[in-house]
């Protein structure tokens, strides 16, 4: 669902897969934290490695795009981050052993600079902005 308020506009993200524990909410805002149980990086060790014969130069030896993104405990760190730089917010309202509903919120600037904090709006650098 999208909606569109005076002040802001909000997406709200649903699914149930079966939410996430009380215990672990406190600890998916934390960087690196992540529930996979595999790592990232298994599999792609021989992607790496120099072969005989390799060339930079040939598209056929080189290693193989499209990486796994998932599983680095940053996503939804950095969506927030992102989210309260705009102005905004990132919730999260799980219900363990239903789903999850995730609401991001997005100021409406309009005109207005980013939410900034207030150092750094008076400082030297930032003399034109208000």
């Amino acid at each position: 669902h999208i909606v569109h308020g005076y002040e802001d506009v909000t997406i709200r993200i649903s699914d149930e897969g079966g939410g996430i524990a009380r215990a672990a909410l406190p600890n998916i805002w934390k960087f690196m934290y992540t529930t996979s149980k595999k790592t990232p990086w298994s599999g792609r060790r021989d992607d790496f490695r120099t072969k005989p014969g390799d060339s930079a130069c040939n598209p056929l030896q080189r290693p193989k795009q499209g990486g796994v993104l998932a599983g680095f405990g940053v996503g939804l760190t950095l969506s927030r981050l992102y989210a309260q730089y705009f102005g905004g917010d990132l919730k999260i309202m799980s219900l363990d052993g239903f789903g999850t509903d995730v609401y991001l919120h997005l100021n409406r600037l309009g005109t207005a600079c980013e939410d900034l904090p207030q150092g750094v709006l008076y400082s030297p650098s930032m003399r034109d902005s208000s």
